[in-house]
């Protein structure tokens, strides 16, 4: 099946789209990343996992930011991939 791609009609839309795809890849990981850190046998990996999830909790806020200052809302298609969602079925536990 074809994937339907809309191509923007300006550079600002564009901009937009892209957030909005970052803001979705942040939203996915925000999801993902307590179910890893609760499976996470190391306690030194659990740790890079809770400081990773802080980071991205704090990008996921800029990027609100900016969908405020814009006036634009965050939600728009999905992103395509789902990395975070790989990652756990690939390494998580089975």
């Amino acid at each position: 099946m074809e994937e339907k791609t809309v191509k923007p009609n300006s550079l600002q839309q564009l901009y937009v789209e892209q957030l909005r795809d970052l803001s979705d890849g942040e939203q996915q990981i925000i999801k993902a990343l307590p179910e890893m850190i609760e499976a996470a046998t190391s306690s030194g990996l659990k740790q890079a996992l809770t400081e990773h999830l802080d980071v991205t909790k704090v990008r996921a806020t800029r990027l609100e930011n900016i969908f405020t200052t814009l006036g634009e809302k965050p939600k728009g298609e999905k992103c395509g991939s789902s990395l975070p969602g790989r990652v756990y079925s690939q390494f998580g536990p089975q």
